[in-house]
């Protein structure tokens, strides 16, 4: 007697393999330039910024995709990263002990920062081979943004689930915490026009809206800053593949509505084209 799949068991695993396959994509980008911010006390705390980068290529360049933001005042000694751990990623729903990883230095050839919108690039050093990173092939693994409705995944590392595991006084007097990251996958779907009460930057040719509802999501948005917007790409083949395309770059979130924004791919392109020889 022959057999099938259950539905919601195949979902699962369609679900699963995608999201592995973004995950090769994905770095945790930290930012050794300190911010200082003030503790419920009062004392400065200085720490680190983190955002998301995106590993592709282009025309044989390889580099990670961000924000701009993400590496404000950076230089490229300044930055470290987290790659996902050699290994498939644990989908167990029962809590398990953390496995730890240093974070790593890849050779940086250059920053390079969007004139015009929050969007940034990180060239590796050409000798680099990206240790445990994928490069998403451009222009080819772009995609245009997915009717309103669609669901897309992006990877971040939330700031509300980091653990601090040390905290010590520097010789100025304030406090440095080091912080443990917990990188995770997020199903966000594609939002319409913006409400009236929108920031007047918003632009529907060139940026477009995901929607994160923190209750929902079980954790604030912040620390999904430069994340790549990822969808499959629609093929005919019999076999299913997890083919992810590039719809854009998550930017910012905006607290009253409850909306992602993200710069479209298109935009993306035209950065590169004509910022990145």
């Amino acid at each position: 007697m022959s057999s099938t799949e259950h539905p919601t068991t195949l979902n699962s695993e369609v679900h699963h393999a995608f999201s592995e396959r973004v995950a090769w994509h994905t770095a945790v980008v930290i930012n050794g330039v300190l911010i200082e911010s003030r503790s419920a006390n009062g004392q400065i705390i200085s720490s680190e910024a983190m955002g998301i980068g995106s590993a592709c290529s282009w025309k044989g360049k390889k580099l990670l995709l961000t924000a701009k933001h993400v590496v404000d005042g950076a230089v490229p000694r300044d930055l470290r990263f987290f790659l996902r751990q050699d290994r498939p990623i644990d989908w167990n729903t029962r809590p398990f002990p953390p496995t730890g990883e240093e974070a790593t230095v890849l050779g940086i050839q250059e920053i390079v920062r969007c004139s015009s919108e929050d969007l940034a690039c990180i060239i590796l050093e050409e000798s680099e081979s990206g240790n445990r990173l994928e490069f998403a092939n451009l222009p080819q693994d772009f995609g245009d943004v997915p009717p309103d409705g669609s669901g897309t995944l992006i990877f971040g590392s939330p700031a509300d689930r980091c653990v601090c595991i040390g905290e010590f006084q520097q010789l100025n007097g304030q406090r440095r915490r080091d912080l443990a990251v917990e990188p995770r996958g997020c199903w966000v779907v594609v939002a319409g026009e913006p409400p009236m009460f929108f920031p007047s930057s918003f632009d529907s040719d060139r940026h477009f809206l995901l929607r994160y509802d923190p209750d929902e999501e079980g954790s604030l948005p912040f620390g999904f800053s430069g994340a790549g917007v990822w969808y499959r790409r629609q093929r005919n083949d019999s076999i299913w593949v997890a083919d992810p395309v590039l719809a854009g770059v998550q930017v910012g979130w905006h607290r009253e509505s409850k909306l992602m924004t993200a710069i479209r791919s298109s935009v993306v392109k035209e950065f590169l084209d004509t910022e990145v020889s």
